[in-house]
């Protein structure tokens, strides 16, 4: 939504888009090569396989992509501890997870087994509970405090 709000080209907002799928390729598999790495940098566990075919549609092989996951001297570090109590429930938390991974309100939805509509709610609460103006500041705010 940003990048399009931004008005950047739309071959990136498509690659941004289409990230997340295993069959990625071109830019997205670049963007999703990108992301799975950042993941790893931030102790986040990620599935190797996920990695080496990635990096195969780049063509990277598993040499270079260790040395590139060599790199980021922070993997493994874990989530950081909270340093104040979440104002937020279970649920928001769940939601706010969703986003941070880079779902939408639908994917959220389907899999937290709620409504569009009251995952639309959840966040809007989380917006105002943590002073957020929108979904990338409330994952930020969110993961700065260590509530993700």
């Amino acid at each position: 939504m940003l990048i399009r709000r931004w008005g950047l080209p739309a071959a990136v907002a498509a690659a941004v888009e289409r990230h997340h799928s295993p069959k990625a390729d071109g830019m997205a598999a670049a963007v999703r090569l990108a992301d799975l790495v950042v993941h790893h940098a931030a102790g986040t566990p990620v599935p190797a396989q996920a990695l080496r075919d990635t990096g195969a549609r780049l063509g990277i092989g598993e040499a270079d992509l260790r040395e590139l996951l060599f790199d980021f001297p922070h993997a493994g570090e874990g989530r950081r501890r909270a340093q104040e109590p979440c104002p937020l429930s279970r649920r928001e938390v769940e939601a706010l997870r969703g986003l941070a991974e880079g779902k939408v309100y639908k994917q959220i939805a389907q899999e937290l087994g709620l409504s569009v509509s009251t995952v639309r709610t959840h966040l809007h609460n989380v917006y105002r509970k943590i002073g957020a103006v929108d979904r990338a500041q409330a994952v930020l705010i969110a993961r700065d405090k260590g509530w993700l």
